[in-house]
């Protein structure tokens, strides 16, 4: 799927389908209907976190790349945290309670990380590149760099490129390492 589309999409379509399943169970008259709106809240987190792990797995550098992916496991056991704080407020004793309030609860990240995702994710520069859209590629890169260190923020990928996309010729000017 992330080949396909990118690893942008399945992250943002884990965030709408939380979002949807929680305001599907929320909403719902039947044990039916509140079994089909978990299906898709689950179905969503597992498009979500494999195409954020490897999001982050392919714009790291490699020295970093196993502490932030660490990270991304110590969060998911802070979710488990923040669930269980929403248990002890809405269903304290897992019999009685508002579990309603607490499906809504269980949103609240994806609520606040959709719209982070809309205007800030971009797809990775290995995605652009498989698609020749080189300048999304350079685009991504400079934000990259920007973000990293400015001084790299002048940079252009080379223009001749074979058709696999790799520079041509022994001209290495452009070469960022």
């Amino acid at each position: 799927l992330g080949d396909s589309f990118g690893r942008r999409v399945p992250i943002l379509a884990g965030y709408v389908g939380t979002l949807l399943g929680a305001v599907g169970m929320w909403t719902s008259v039947s044990p039916f209907s509140v079994g089909v709106y978990r299906l898709l809240s689950g179905i969503s987190v597992g498009l979500g976190i494999p195409a954020s792990l490897t999001l982050i797995a392919e714009v790291s550098p490699k020295k970093d790349r196993a502490p932030l992916i660490s990270i991304c496991y110590l969060a998911l056991a802070f979710g488990a945290l923040y669930a269980d704080l929403g248990l002890y407020n809405f269903l304290p004793d897992l019999r009685s309670g508002d579990w309603r309030s607490l499906v809504i609860w269980s949103a609240l990240p994806a609520a606040l990380a959709l719209p982070t995702g809309l205007f800030g994710l971009e797809d990775t520069p290995t995605f652009h590149l498989g698609r020749r859209d080189y300048a999304a590629v350079e685009r991504v890169l400079d934000k990259m760099a920007l973000t990293n260190n400015p001084e790299l923020a002048n940079w252009q990928l080379p223009r001749e490129l074979d058709e696999n996309g790799i520079a041509s010729g022994d001209n290495d000017e452009n070469t960022v390492e």
